[in-house]
């Protein structure tokens, strides 16, 4: 599975932010239009890279606030430039392998949106192996459709 960071800017009426985008399954290999990505953003354009107040980004326990949002389609895994329907343009700052450490998710077909839930809606679990975001990390829900983006072991 695969993971990537994008920043989003440009979009008339938002912030700019950072979307997480998380593979939950592979795609399929006609279409492209499975939402297989289960997709976070930040609340505004400070990178989601977990640090300590020193701003070291391997320090475990640290965390950052991410909104969880519509899951998007596997283009998005590789895709950079103008978003269609005038929402701005995404560039990729991090990508890589992303290996699942708590399963299994459930995709509650017919939901809109975001539909890949973890079950009980507990807290989410894996590693991920990009330039930027490198070491085993968690989402813990905290209500309303937030989320701490934490950083569990550091990797040396």
């Amino acid at each position: 599975m695969l993971f990537v960071l994008h920043h989003h800017t440009g979009w008339k009426g938002r912030l700019d932010h950072y979307d997480l985008m998380l593979q939950m399954e592979e795609a399929p290999v006609a279409g492209g239009d499975a939402r297989v990505l289960m997709t976070f953003a930040t609340a505004g354009d400070e990178v989601p890279i977990p640090s300590s107040p020193d701003g070291r980004p391997e320090a475990a326990g640290s965390k950052v606030l991410l909104r969880r949002i519509e899951d998007h389609r596997a283009v998005y895994l590789g895709f950079e430039g103008e978003v269609s329907g005038g929402r701005g343009r995404v560039r990729i700052v991090d990508r890589g392998a992303l290996s699942w450490r708590s399963a299994p998710f459930v995709n509650r077909v017919g939901d809109a949106g975001a539909a890949w839930r973890a079950p009980g809606g507990g807290q989410i679990s894996f590693r991920l192996d990009g330039r930027l975001l490198r070491g085993e990390f968690r989402l813990v829900p905290i209500g309303g459709g937030l989320y701490e983006f934490e950083r569990c072991h550091e990797d040396g």
